[in-house]
């Protein structure tokens, strides 16, 4: 053995023995070391090399896992039927076996993996492939594949005329003959059932009966003139003299020497209003707004009417004689008789004379006092309008007010207080001049029930009043549905 070289499974490793991968790799190691060094040498078998070592011998078994290093594969099992992969210095694996119709392929990176190619392991490549799924050999001359839309192929026959050399059929969008032979303006026409020929423009012209200039328009240089022009938006083709061109609605109008509001009439949104009327006989057009215009019915009663030049000859129209069909014209008092009050027939009182009476009536008609408008008497007098509540008759104080002591309305009423379930307290602006007053009072209720209520005066004093309302059922209680109260106040202040 090599210099360096020391045994370490010597006890081990003996005819005979059952040999442990431990122990074998232990010795390889040590051998490798050994042969390595310096001193050393190699079994490779070369010239002047020692043999290479046979590890062979009926008798000689190997247990545990040869490590990939060593020569093995660093595995104990492996799946049946499955394909090796290595993994550098690591235990060789398997693949599973492979389903059928699968093939193994690569990235060029990782493992390579399983994929379905084929239908079986003795069918046909499939169509997600790139295959066909279809048994071919029974295509015939001049047939061809064409998709189902299932993902399948199938045949069709007859595709093409003669075989593999001819041409598309006419019943598949072919043309069944060579068409490299036609020129520039010539064309491709139908000659008789499902067959294809080339013709001259002549020809075709004389096929369809066209004479140029008679059943076609014959070239015309305005023609390309106007045809070259760009369609541009609202604007017109005219002549300027030696070519055709584009003008705007503005250059136009200068052509036509046409002002807008003086040559021809500017937009108006009243003449629009009009002119999307539908007139009818008798009609006329009236305005129901700015610039909106509506129509209506004008009869030839009413037009007679209007035509008439003053109104002498309107009431002859209308059959009217004044002071037999119409009231005459009735005088009006002079200023005087207004205000001496001497006007006793039947007369017209225009605003001016009434007001000329009611002042004369105010220099000799006293003012009266309120101790006599309480008292009413001296009736020769009149009241003036800071006077008249103090009439025994007129309420000093009236409100209408609703549940929560909000005021609606009032008169001398400074403000209501709620001052608990049921009651309220309205407070007077003037008070009385004693708490002996008379109160009206009215409560509406509109709860759909036939809950009775009271309304009653609980206090009073000569600054206001405590007002009580309650259902008859529940004392002192608020009732559940309120509309308004109101009360009235009479007495003296």
């Amino acid at each position: 053995m090599a210099t360096g070289y020391t045994r370490q499974s010597a006890g081990s490793i003996t005819d005979g023995a059952t040999i442990q991968a431990s122990h074998f790799n232990n010795e390889y190691n040590q051998l490798e070391s050994a042969f390595n060094a310096t001193t050393g040498h190699d079994h490779s078998g070369g010239a002047g090399l020692s043999q290479e070592i046979a590890l062979s011998g009926g008798s000689i078994g190997i247990t545990g896992t040869l490590a990939v290093g060593n020569g093995g594969i660093g595995a104990t099992t492996l799946t049946d039927g499955g394909i090796l992969l290595g993994s550098g210095t690591s235990a060789v694996t398997a693949m599973a076996v492979l389903a059928d119709g699968s093939v193994v392929v690569g990235d060029g990176a990782t493992d390579p993996v399983a994929i379905t190619a084929f239908t079986s392991s003795t069918g046909l490549l499939i169509h997600e492939r790139g295959g066909i799924e279809a048994n071919i050999s029974a295509i015939a001359d001049g047939g061809m594949l064409v998709g189902t839309g299932a993902g399948t192929m199938a045949i069709r026959t007859s595709v093409l005329t003669g075989g593999a050399a001819g041409f598309l059929a006419h019943e598949v969008g072919g043309l069944e003959f060579d068409a490299s032979a036609i020129t520039t303006d010539q064309f491709l026409v139908g000659t008789s059932a499902g067959v294809i020929g080339i013709r001259t423009a002549g020809q075709v012209a004389t096929s369809l009966a066209l004479v140029i200039g008679t059943d076609t328009q014959a070239w015309d240089a305005n023609l390309d003139q106007i045809a070259a022009l760009a369609p541009t938006d609202n604007n017109f083709i005219v002549g300027n003299g030696s070519a055709w061109a584009l003008e705007t609605p503005s250059a136009v109008r200068t052509s036509l020497g046409l002002v807008i509001g003086t040559d021809v009439q500017a937009e108006d949104a009243g003449l629009t209003s009009i002119a999307g009327l539908t007139t009818l006989a008798d009609r006329m057009i009236y305005t129901t707004a700015s610039d909106v215009y509506a129509v209506t019915t004008f009869t030839s009663a009413g037009r007679n009417l209007i035509d008439d030049a003053n109104t002498a000859a309107q009431r002859t129209t209308l059959g009217l004689v004044i002071g037999t069909d119409v009231q005459a014209d009735l005088d009006v008092p002079s200023q005087a008789e207004a205000e001496a009050g001497t006007a006793t027939t039947e007369r017209v009182w225009t605003a001016q004379r009434v007001g000329q009476a009611v002042a004369a009536l105010e220099t000799t008609v006293a003012q009266a006092t309120q101790s006599a408008i309480e008292a009413e008497t001296n009736e020769n007098t009149y009241a003036p309008p800071d006077l008249v509540k103090h009439n025994p008759g007129v309420a000093k104080a009236w409100l209408k007010f609703d549940k929560s002591g909000t005021v609606n309305a009032s008169q001398n009423i400074s403000s209501v207080t709620d001052t608990g379930a049921g009651n309220w307290n309205p407070n007077l602006t003037t008070p009385f001049s004693s708490a002996d007053y008379a109160i009206l009072l009215q409560i509406r209720i509109n709860d759909g029930t036939s809950q009775d209520r009271i309304m009653q005066v609980s206090a009073r004093t000569t600054s206001g009043f405590q007002v009580n309302s309650y259902i008859v059922a529940a004392e002192n209680s608020d009732p559940a549905t309120f509309d308004d109260m109101h009360a009235a106040a009479f007495g003296d202040q």
